[in-house]
């Protein structure tokens, strides 16, 4: 009787254990994953200070008198940390700029870090041949305090903030006027010209390139006074045009 009594009890523990087995395999849990991706760096580099130019490009060669332009396909500065290299050397005085304008020969790329993660990615290495062989100092006050012999060997990041210009000639113009500008760090501009009342009276996109210069037709503009505007990405600029006849 025991016995019996012995194995029942068995029998009756193995049953309550497989019930809380089976209810427990029952259930389900839900959560979510959040992937960050890494970073996908690119340079965009431009000519002689454009500020546009062409994501990917991978070598230019300078005159001695002109200037590549590199930049940044990252803006966000609260997400992500930026970080420039000449000959895979890290340029430390040059974190987190957006671009710059390079005038000595060198390997240049850059590194985006994801700051929440730590995630990176280096873009593509840009050669840039050529150029003048001037010190940094010469031209950029960012290194200015820099050890002599480190000067001589500095890349000239001139600053990213450049600003968009705009000349034109002759004023006052008769039929045809010469618009000369320089984009800045903008790498699309467009110009309107409106009358004296505000009425639009021409638009279009300018190409950027190493002269940027367009020539203007107002042979069918009446005598008067006119306001010439560039408008970029990242600025405009107007001037005031005047048609005597």
């Amino acid at each position: 009787m025991k016995f019996l009594q012995t194995i029942l009890a068995l029998l009756m523990c193995f049953i309550g254990y497989t019930a809380v087995q089976a209810q427990s395999c029952s259930g389900t849990a839900t959560f979510n994953v959040t992937i960050n991706p890494s970073p996908n760096a690119i340079v965009t580099v431009g000519g002689n200070a454009s500020g546009g130019g062409t994501p990917g490009l991978t070598s230019f060669n300078l005159c001695p008198t002109c200037k590549v332009y590199l930049k940044s396909n990252y803006t966000n500065l609260t997400n992500f940390t930026l970080k420039w290299y000449k000959n895979n050397n890290e340029l430390t005085q040059y974190q987190n700029f957006l671009g710059g304008n390079v005038k000595k020969a060198g390997n240049y790329k850059l590194k985006v870090i994801r700051n929440s993660t730590g995630c990176e990615d280096f873009s593509q290495t840009v050669v840039v041949t050529g150029g003048a062989p001037m010190a940094a100092y010469e031209t950029n006050t960012n290194v200015a305090n820099t050890s002599e012999s480190a000067k001589d060997d500095e890349v000239v990041f001139e600053s990213a903030d450049e600003a968009i210009s705009l000349n034109l000639y002759p004023n006052p113009a008769q039929n045809r006027v010469t618009i000369s500008y320089n984009p800045g760090n903008n790498n699309q501009v467009t110009m309107q010209v409106y009358d004296i009342m505000g009425r639009l009276q021409a638009s279009q996109a300018l190409a950027l390139s190493d002269t940027n210069t367009t020539d203007l037709d107002v042979s069918n503009y009446p005598a008067g006074t006119y306001i010439v505007q560039l408008t970029g990405n990242t600025g405009s600029v107007t001037r005031s045009l005047t048609i005597a006849r």
